[in-house]
């Protein structure tokens, strides 16, 4: 007995959520034979896994000890799961089939909430389908395919991501019996929804009057996945991966500086999920930081972005910083800083002594069009039970020998 599964026009395997898995089921058997059924499941879940060690105390008095154990945390997700008789039905009479050709058409439709494919450290989310013939008094026999999801990700769905963010950080530092004056510290970007590939400007604004030097300034794109497991209990596992990290220049102790520094995201970037997963959530955060001396604590921004396929539909003039957008003077001194940008040095409007600075621009800064999603190389898992075998390029033939199978 030999078993085809056959994807309708997807040479990959890889669907967008909302389309139709279409296909068909070839089985071709070289002697007669009895079945109750043949039926088609197609099944997609989340599943994460990982293990803690813990430190427990045994015993009392003077045999008491402390000795580590482990704990092991799993959970699952369920996306998808039917299951579609192609021939027979579970309570009906045996089939004889003879020898000879059988072909089987299937079609289901994939929910627009169904989460892209995810491979962690700790979980993944895998989608596969899978025909099944019930042998009577006797093991099934299955056959499987692995294929893959992806989301359009339209950032346009959610109009909140067109409003700039702006977060600010005030800190006082003390110095023995004193308290310092105020250093200010802001982060603001034009929006919160991008696109892998596109340029993300953060517009960092320092008001230092308490004398402690910003030595530099740490600015960093992180991805965090939550691994959610319930099993033993309730646990959350966060693995958090720094996709971009770049200093810039701090502040003296009595002065004030803004400057934009432009963060280029990858070309190929997981999308934000947490509206599609709740076992598996991947998001992401800005976080700039402002390192400061001795033993003061440094000043945190965190801004959580969001990544998706189609960027927002916003012009450049709707985020650009120019100088007269700042709403300084004309500049009066001009230098280049160790890391090769400009800066600007205009006149205090507030004081005839202090100067406020500010970066040219470091070029326009364009929205390319969205890049095309990844192309999956390999869709279909191997299995040693399985041969695979792909005969036409638009149509792609999955022939499949089990090991527990004469032919």
């Amino acid at each position: 007995m030999r078993c085809k599964i056959y994807l309708e026009n997807n040479s990959h395997a890889v669907y967008y959520a909302g389309d139709t898995l279409k296909g068909i089921v070839e089985v071709k058997l070289q002697q007669t034979k009895r079945i109750q059924g043949v039926y088609f499941i197609v099944y997609g879940a989340a599943k994460c896994y990982w293990t803690e060690e813990r430190a427990q105390s045994r015993g009392s008095g003077g045999n008491r000890r402390t000795v580590k154990k482990a704990f092991n945390y799993e959970g699952k997700e369920v996306y998808l799961d039917t299951k579609t008789y192609l021939l027979g039905t579970p309570e009906g009479r045996q089939i004889k089939m003879r020898n000879g050709t059988y072909k089987f058409d299937f079609s289901c439709h994939l929910p627009r909430s169904l989460p892209a494919n995810f491979d962690g450290s700790f979980g993944h989310i895998d989608y596969y389908c899978k025909a099944v013939i019930e042998i009577p008094w006797g093991f099934d026999e299955d056959y499987k395919i692995m294929f893959r999801i992806e989301q359009k990700a339209d950032l346009n769905d959610e109009p909140l991501l067109k409003i700039p963010s702006h977060s600010e950080e005030i800190r006082q530092y003390c110095c023995l019996f004193c308290t310092t004056d105020f250093l200010i510290f802001t982060v603001t970007l034009p929006f919160t929804g991008f696109a892998p590939g596109q340029i993300i400007p953060v517009t960092v604004n320092y008001n230092n009057k308490s004398g402690i030097e910003v030595l530099s300034t740490k600015i960093s794109l992180k991805r965090i996945i939550r691994y959610k497991g319930d099993i033993p209990h309730r646990r959350t596992n966060v693995d958090i991966e720094k996709i971009i990290e770049d200093y810039h220049d701090g502040v003296d102790g009595s002065s004030s500086v803004e400057f934009v520094k432009n963060l280029k995201l990858p070309e190929r970037m997981i999308n934000t999920n947490i509206k599609y997963s709740n076992l598996i959530q991947v998001s992401y955060e800005i976080k700039v930081e402002a390192e400061v001396p001795d033993c003061h604590k440094n000043a945190v921004i965190i801004i959580p972005i969001t990544i998706g396929s189609v960027p927002l539909k916003i012009s450049q003039s709707d985020y650009s910083v120019s100088e007269t957008e700042i709403n300084f003077s004309e500049p009066n001194t001009s230098e280049q800083n160790g890391n090769g940008s400009t800066i600007v040095a205009y006149p205090d409007v507030h004081s005839n002594k202090q100067a406020v600075t500010s970066p040219a621009i470091e070029g326009n800064l364009p929205l390319p069009p969205p890049p095309p999603f990844e192309e999956a190389l390999e869709v279909i898992r191997k299995s040693p039970q399985n041969h695979v075998k792909l005969k036409d390029e638009r149509t792609p033939e999955i022939t499949l020998t089990p090991a527990n199978l004469r032919t």
